[in-house]
């Protein structure tokens, strides 16, 4: 955590994991509108699905690889972030008491 400028305590696992859930779901929805912008904009599988559908599933791939590029921009993904806060520092942690002025 590079920054904090709120009142959590993010020294204690409840507040951390709590805001692990909430930044987690915020960032798989700009993912999610990301890929979904570029499907309808652009409708070329720069991320690789279809790569992935190949080496996963060979056999289904050589039913739909001649039909990938009608597929993909209709193709409905989710996105599943797991992000960590690893370290939160000890910068700009809120002492009560300490540095304040009167």
């Amino acid at each position: 955590m590079l920054e904090n400028n709120t009142d959590i305590d993010l020294s204690v696992s409840a507040e951390r994991i709590r805001l692990e859930r909430k930044l987690n779901e915020i960032k798989a929805k700009k993912v999610e509108a990301t890929i979904k912008e570029l499907q309808l904009q652009f409708g070329q599988d720069v991320f690789g699905f279809g790569e992935e559908v190949h080496r996963e599933h060979p056999y289904y791939w050589k039913e739909i690889r001649n039909k990938w590029d009608q597929i993909f921009p209709i193709l409905e993904v989710s996105v599943d972030v797991k992000l960590k806060i690893q370290s939160i520092g000890d910068i700009g942690k809120r002492i009560p008491g300490i540095g304040e002025r009167k």
